[in-house]
């Protein structure tokens, strides 16, 4: 097959849709097909057209990216005189997205087969939004995303939550929805052992945005201080909040260390007492996943499709509240080395066996099939 995935960026030093888009389409080239994808260009200095690991990497004009998450990335041009065998588009939001269900009405119909994938992101977060911003949303699902949902051939839907969020904001879609789970490419993690290596840090990585609750968790480490008991933090990633956090982490022991290339995530997560994503706002979250793949407890929200991959007390810490108090808690548990034992153990398993990217990849071949037939 001749495969297009489009995605806003691409390789793995971005978020967790980024990362997906990168190995699936590094394990459908391993699988035998062609492989492009068409991607924002927002520096002077990236290639116009490389290949990386068999994988032809497109780069086109890219203005402006609003909000820091959504390049206004300008592939409708190509799109309108190119032909694939299927597009994969990468979540309904983005604008790289929305040009491909533009394409295929301004070639009425005569278009590729797509397939939408939703990396969570369906109605708003619960909390902590600009109102403008959160309005803005609103209209946006109302219009383009629902004109985007429509339009996809197949929708895959990375979690049951995603699923049956999808299912109530957009009904049409329970026909052509289809879960298949997120996942990680296991060749970048360590062998898992049952010898613990931790530097007694929690780790936090993802964007420092309020939906991702990072300040609640330098709160929860404020009361662990006020209980005795000393955490330190590693915080991966970079967002509006950043000044924020700076501020209310005085007198912590929290280390912002930015943006880092993924390379050098395994092995900040494997010297971590725990991997926290305290979201408000979430699909199956790579972060969490790759947690697991490192051998490191994942502390999460009941929030979105985190259910879906941590058990309480099994395969990780869930906690049922967004207290600050309850995050605490949380925390406290994994004091118990026997616990953590247990839970280091269960859900390396279960990332192998359940959301191995080798595994995940032949399940989005065969909705490429399934399309391309129908």
């Amino acid at each position: 097959m001749k495969v297009l995935q489009i995605s806003p960026f691409f390789g793995e030093q971005f978020g967790g849709t980024e990362r997906f888009c990168h190995n699936l389409s590094r394990q459908l080239v391993n699988r035998g097909h062609e492989v492009d994808v068409f991607t924002a260009r927002t520096m002077a200095s990236s290639p116009k057209h490389e290949v990386i690991n068999g994988v032809k990497v497109y780069r086109f004009c890219t203005p402006t990216v609003i909000w820091k998450i959504n390049p206004l990335t300008i592939i409708l041009p190509k799109l309108l005189r190119t032909n694939y065998d299927v597009i994969h588009i990468h979540s309904h939001l983005y604008f790289t997205s929305n040009q491909a269900i533009l394409a295929r009405i301004l070639r009425l119909g005569k278009f590729s087969p797509l397939v939408l994938h939703l990396h969570g992101g369906l109605g708003t977060p619960p909390g902590g939004i600009h109102p403008g911003k959160r309005s803005i949303k609103q209209l946006f699902d109302r219009t383009i995303g629902s004109a985007t949902m429509r339009t996809a051939n197949k929708i895959i839907a990375q979690s049951q939550a995603d699923a049956n969020k999808a299912s109530k904001l957009y009904p049409y879609t329970v026909s052509k929805t289809v879960v298949i789970p997120n996942a990680v490419d296991m060749t970048h993690f360590p062998i898992f052992s049952q010898r613990e290596v931790s530097d007694g840090h929690l780790i936090f990585v993802g964007d420092l945005e309020a939906w991702k609750g990072v300040p609640r968790l330098i709160e929860a480490l404020h009361i662990l201080k006020g209980w005795g008991e000393n955490f330190g933090l590693r915080v991966v990633g970079v967002g509006t909040l950043l000044s924020q956090l700076r501020k209310a982490a005085d007198g912590l022991d929290v280390e912002f260390l930015g943006q880092q290339p993924h390379k050098v995530i395994p092995s900040l997560m494997s010297r971590a007492f725990a991997c926290v994503l305290p979201s408000l706002w979430e699909g199956i979250p790579t972060v969490g996943l790759e947690a697991m793949a490192a051998g490191v407890p994942f502390i999460g929200t009941n929030v979105g499709g985190i259910p879906e991959i941590i058990h309480h007390q099994e395969t990780g810490i869930l906690v049922n509240s967004h207290s600050a108090e309850k995050l605490a808690e949380a925390i406290l548990l994994l004091k118990d080395k026997r616990l953590r034992r247990k839970i280091r153990a269960a859900a390396y398993k279960l990332v192998v066996n359940k959301h191995n990217m080798t595994n995940i990849a032949g399940k989005v071949e065969a909705v490429y099939r399934s399309v391309i037939k129908s």
